[in-house]
């Protein structure tokens, strides 16, 4: 994670109850904590609520131009294999989909096993309209172990970074302890906060690389049902 450093006056990171902290994260997060069981469609569903419907939207149908459509796709039904390997590593370039361009980049999930791979898929691919057999964990397994074993930069599917503007500085800002999978922020501070794949929200300054804990997942989310 990098930023160009930015001179201008610092505002400090205001302090608020963990129950203001819990109360936004909550509304940001509720798609999140649905547990398998009461999400119609089963463990696969609720994982694309979680990790997929952002883009591609909550019924498959993505946003014309912009996120393509799951729903009676075309590309998506054709190859099996490539579905499996998009959900791995993710994908960049130019697609057609329905007949419709799309070019863009999707990351990968964050740490999703095989078998949640596997259930994401099998319910994209029966939803919908979809009509196509089920991904099993030794299909998703076979992809990775394939993915792993080429070199890095030819499995790599996304084009290099530019090169910065001419007088720009990257830098690393701070390593993360854990994965980070979503970042929020708002007008008027120097902080940001981190939510990473176990549900604990971090407070970063990017001018410093001060990393502070500012939520636990226990403190507000019931995982009994499984991880987030």
């Amino acid at each position: 994670m990098s930023q160009t450093p930015r001179s201008r006056k610092k505002n400090p990171a205001p302090v608020f109850p963990r129950s203001v902290f819990a109360l936004g994260l909550l509304a940001w997060l509720a798609i999140g904590s649905v547990a398998p069981a009461q999400t119609p469609g089963g463990a696969g569903a609720a994982l694309f609520l979680v990790h997929c419907a952002a883009c591609h939207q909550p019924h498959g149908e993505g946003l014309p131009r912009i996120f393509p459509p799951l729903a009676k796709s075309d590309y998506l039904m054709a190859d099996k294999a490539r579905s499996i390997r998009i959900a791995l590593q993710g994908m960049s370039g130019s697609i057609v989909v329905n007949g419709t361009e799309y070019q863009g980049v999707m990351p990968a999930p964050a740490a999703l096993e095989d078998q949640q791979v596997a259930d994401v898929l099998t319910y994209v691919r029966s939803a919908w309209g979809n009509q196509g057999d089920a991904v099993t964990a030794a299909e998703v397994k076979t992809v990775r172990t394939a993915l792993s074993s080429v070199e890095a930069d030819k499995a790599d599917p996304f084009a290099p970074l530019p090169q910065a503007p001419a007088g720009t500085t990257l830098r690393d800002v701070v390593r993360l302890p854990v994965h980070g999978v979503k970042l929020a922020t708002m007008p008027g501070v120097d902080w940001m906060l981190v939510l990473n794949n176990g549900g604990d929200v971090y407070r970063l300054e990017p001018a410093t690389g001060n990393l502070v804990r500012v939520l636990v997942v226990k403190d507000y989310a019931d995982t009994s049902a499984g991880r987030m």
